[in-house]
């Protein structure tokens, strides 16, 4: 061997390692590239994950994660604010202490039907951490796991949604139940339009000096008492006829007394301070009653151990610097009404919310919630105003005010029995589907001299008009079967417009909208009515001079 090819040979050598040094640094520099862009990636997965967690504790819904075997795993802020629990606390609880409804089972169950595609919502009661429950909406989801995969609860409060519901379900049962007491109210007054008018005659035909005479009295007081509850029951359904006119509330509440006794019981000492010449109110009788039964019944319910329940009446000054308080309009002269007791009281944070419809403290089943908030609807309807003042465990009382009428309110006890009522001599039809409403007025009419046809329909009606067209009057109850009163009123209208009309019921005039498409709105009587009334309007309508 030369030593040319000894010397190229290490040459080679050298030159192979350096090769297999680039290789290697080849391969190096990969293997850094690739970590960086493993860290590069890593970050990018952290960042992201940041931003994920971000929009999950920012998401304004309520959701918590459960796996298969109940045990929560993950909640956001919402949820745990709603549930009131740390976050920390709450991914250590099984979701039976949060929602019992979630057994072992039907989680089972609902991962299986999450599986083949439905989208289950669910409605269960959530408990809290101090223990209260609210009800709420459960959108269920899977959540892709290993090895099996979780689900994912959307959680919506419907608190709201539900008391909406509840006061709903109320209104319509109390417009039931209103329908119902119209329906009774209706009839019953029916029965003492009877009753009334037939004491009413016997106590015309009487002399002054008649034994039998107080009887009589005592059973056309009886009815017209009767009558006076049908009124309640007609404004408890909203279709009553209001008669505002000066009422004494003094007076309605002496005349209560013996009703409020039994109300309140023997448990409960009443004391009245009724002074004496106070101011008439503008009011109708039946509504103000209902204002006092109803501070009565909540002062009652306040004390169930007993105590004292006072009503002090009297006339009071309300000046600019005080209308505010009770929420009248104008400084002036006001009777004021005080209902006190010695009760529980009312917690100062729920006093302005004690007129709301539907508030109540009372248990479920013991109250509607709607005695305080139609006590106020009335004593704003007459332009008065209400207040309360309470402290807990010292008891309660309503001030309520309703501005002095300028007028004094009538002698409720003037006897008219003996005062001649005025007559006339003018045919007229009698229409009433009742026959003792029909048999009695047509009797009270004959009394007063006139001639009286009957029908008890509106089509019978029709057809004795078209046999009689000298009819000068047609009195007509409203609610009828077949054709109500409005509409023959329509039809006499159009086709006999020389005869005039007048109508019956114990509903309001406004609350019978048929009567605004007549050209001439008739005279329109209140159920009972009495011979007096009934006189009276009929000349009103004919004119005082009666045909000969």
């Amino acid at each position: 061997m030369s030593d040319t090819s000894l010397s190229r040979d290490p040459l080679k050598q050298l030159e192979a390692k350096i090769r297999v040094l680039e290789e290697e640094n080849a391969r190096l520099k990969e293997s850094v590239d690739g970590i960086a862009s493993l860290q590069s990636t890593i970050a990018q997965l952290a960042d992201t994950e940041a931003q994920l967690r971000n929009l999950v504790d920012s998401a304004s819904v309520a959701f918590y994660v459960i796996e298969p075997s109940g045990r929560i795993i993950d909640a956001n802020p919402h949820a745990c604010a709603s549930l009131g629990y740390t976050r920390e606390v709450l991914v250590s609880l099984n979701v039976r202490e949060i929602d019992a409804s979630f057994s072992a089972r039907e989680i089972e169950r609902i991962i299986e039907s999450l599986g083949h595609g439905e989208k289950p919502v669910r409605e269960a009661l959530q408990r809290r951490r101090d223990g209260t429950t609210f009800p709420a909406e459960l959108a269920l989801s899977l959540m892709q796991a290993d090895p099996k995969p979780n689900v994912l609860c959307l959680l919506r409060d419907v608190s709201e949604r539900a008391r909406l519901e509840q006061e709903l379900w109320q209104a319509r049962k109390m417009e039931s139940i209103g329908r119902l007491a119209g329906g009774i109210a209706h009839d019953f007054n029916n029965l003492l339009s009877t009753i009334i008018g037939h004491s009413d005659l016997a106590l015309v035909d009487l002399p002054a000096t008649d034994p039998i005479r107080e009887s009589v009295r005592s059973i056309k007081e009886a009815g017209h008492r009767a009558a006076e509850l049908t009124q309640q029951l007609l404004a408890f359904s909203r279709k009553q006829a209001l008669e505002t006119k000066p009422v004494s509330l003094g007076e309605v509440v002496s005349n209560l007394s013996r009703i409020l006794r039994r109300i309140i019981g023997d448990h409960i000492d009443l004391d009245m301070d009724i002074a004496s010449s106070t101011h008439a109110v503008m009011g109708d009788q039946s509504q103000l009653e209902q204002v006092v039964l109803n501070l009565v019944f909540n002062a009652r319910d306040a004390m169930p151990a007993g105590g004292r329940l006072t009503i002090r009446i009297q006339n009071v000054t309300l000046y600019e610097d005080t209308i505010t308080t009770y929420g009248v309009d104008e400084p002036g002269t006001y009777v004021m009404l005080w209902v006190q007791d010695e009760g529980v009281g009312i917690p100062a944070e729920i006093q302005d919310e004690i007129f709301e419809p539907f508030f109540t403290t009372k248990a479920a089943g013991q109250g509607t919630g709607l005695g305080l908030s139609t006590t106020y609807g009335i004593v704003r309807q007459f332009h008065g105003g209400i207040i309360v003042r309470s402290k807990l465990d010292q008891g309660t009382t309503f001030e309520v005010v309703f501005p002095a009428s300028p007028e004094e309110a009538p002698d409720g006890d003037q006897d008219t029995d003996g005062d001649a009522l005025p007559t006339g001599g003018e045919r007229l039809l009698v229409v009433d589907d009742h026959p003792g409403v029909l048999g009695i007025l047509s009797r009270m009419l004959a009394r007063l001299g006139y001639s009286v046809l009957q029908a008890s329909d509106g089509n019978e009606a029709l057809r004795v008009i078209e046999a009689n067209p000298a009819i000068d009057l047609v009195v007509s109850d409203v609610v009828m079967p077949g054709m109500q009163g409005t509409k023959l009123a329509a039809e006499i209208e159009n086709r006999w417009p020389g005869i005039k009309v007048m109508l019956m019921t114990g509903y309001a005039p406004d609350s019978l909208p048929a009567l605004q498409a007549l050209k001439h709105r008739p005279k329109v009587l209140s159920k009972p009515i009495s011979p007096r009334d009934l006189a009276e309007a009929i000349r009103e309508v004919l004119g005082t001079r009666a045909r000969k």
